[in-house]
């Protein structure tokens, strides 16, 4: 049985044991969750479906007017879908919503890697529009935010994505030095990563 065959019998069995008239949590992330599943096979009509109906049950279940984590994970979600079907404005909303709700409930002085997710995808919505200052600006402070959340690993993959990013945004704004020295960076870290990957390995098996 295919993956999201087994979520929607999950899904009518918690519809039956909570009801369809009754907001639950465990139907909002089945919801939620079956909107992944259908995004990733590409079915984006289907899983815009499903994130909706997760987002309206998370409202019914919390209140339009309180921040909680299972609706700015919806919206999130929403945007990433609105962005798959080139609805970009719709998309941007949701993601802008979703870094609104991620900063009211953790705070703005405090590094979150859901605020750093927000924020990267906002980049992607503006890069998406050819609003280039938009998503320097907005890769700069997902950039800054990252540093600090992986302080002791200066390598890591999400800081070097958006890097990678972040020069490709430069590139295109004609700004081509600093995209330059930010690849040649990124490499010089690679390549040594490699070298202690090896070196570690060598240690290991005694060679």
């Amino acid at each position: 049985m295919r993956f999201h065959l087994v979520r929607e019998k999950s899904l009518e069995m918690d519809l039956a044991i909570h009801g369809h008239d009754k907001p639950h949590p465990d139907v909002a992330t089945l919801l939620n969750n079956l909107g992944l599943v259908y995004e990733g096979m590409g079915k984006l009509e289907e899983a815009l479906d499903k994130h909706e109906k997760s987002l309206k049950m998370y409202l019914a279940i919390h209140g339009n007017d309180k921040p909680h984590p299972g609706i700015a994970t919806s919206l999130n979600n929403l945007g990433s879908v609105n962005e798959g079907m080139g609805k970009l404005e719709e998309a941007l909303d949701k993601h802008e919503k979703s870094l609104e709700m991620e900063l009211a409930i953790h705070g703005h002085d405090k590094p979150r890697p859901a605020i750093a997710t927000s924020l990267r995808n906002i980049v992607y919505t503006h890069h998406e529009r050819k609003s280039l200052n938009q998503a320097a600006e907005f890769l700069e402070r997902s950039l800054a935010m990252l540093r600090i959340v992986h302080a002791g690993s200066p390598q890591h993959p999400d800081i070097e994505n958006v890097l990678y990013c972040l020069a490709d945004v430069y590139e295109d704004q004609g700004r081509r030095d600093e995209a330059a020295e930010i690849r040649k960076r990124n490499e010089r870290n690679t390549d040594t990563d490699r070298t202690n990957d090896s070196e570690a390995s060598s240690l290991s098996t005694g060679q």
